[in-house]
């Protein structure tokens, strides 16, 4: 998978529909590659949607992403994009 493909479905499945953003008043619109997912800054998602947004991860490419600390799920997870590189990064393809 292409990273713009990556990235549109990190957006669109993973975040969006598997965490039910509309449910929380969230439009598909307010989730771009750069939006912030976690805290006031951002679409203020928490610890549990960080879980989910793992496993999602894991269950759709069969990769295991280990221990998710608190470190990791700041720095790899603050962002579409930057779940879109993790992601990348664990399948050891470069995001061109």
């Amino acid at each position: 998978m292409k990273y713009d493909e990556l990235l549109n479905w990190v957006r669109e499945d993973l975040i969006f529909r598997r965490l039910k953003l509309e449910d929380m008043g969230f439009s598909l619109d307010e989730v771009q590659g750069d939006t912030i997912l976690f805290g006031e800054a951002g679409l203020s998602l928490d610890s549990i949607d960080g879980l989910e947004v793992a496993v999602g991860i894991e269950q759709y490419f069969g990769i295991k992403i280990g221990k998710l600390t608190a470190d990791i799920a700041n720095e790899k997870f603050k962002s579409p994009q930057t779940i879109a590189r993790f992601i990348l990064d664990l399948q050891n393809i470069p995001a061109v």
